[in-house]
């Protein structure tokens, strides 16, 4: 990929972090982790998560995300943890 396209992929996912609702891969993307771990995560009810029950898609609020990310820092504040939320 060059220089350009990979300048375009990086707006586009930007873009989206705009949007109050994330996909699973957006999701992943924001939060820096495999999108296999989210959707264990999901799986697990380890992250809140919106389902729409008609297409059975799952997607993210961002304010979710961002308090998400706040409590598992606060936690590994706590415990001396990473901040994994499997802890």
């Amino acid at each position: 990929m060059d220089e350009r396209s990979t300048n375009i992929v990086v707006a586009e996912k930007e873009l989206a972090y705009e949007s109050p609702m994330l996909t699973v891969e957006e999701a992943a993307f924001y939060l820096r982790i495999a999108v296999s771990t989210l959707r264990h995560w999901v799986s697990d009810h380890r992250i809140p998560f919106v389902k729409y029950n008609r297409t059975g898609s799952v997607r993210f609020r961002k304010r979710d995300l961002d308090k998400f990310i706040a409590q598992s820092v606060d936690k590994g504040m706590e415990d001396g943890s990473r901040g994994d939320p499997e802890k």
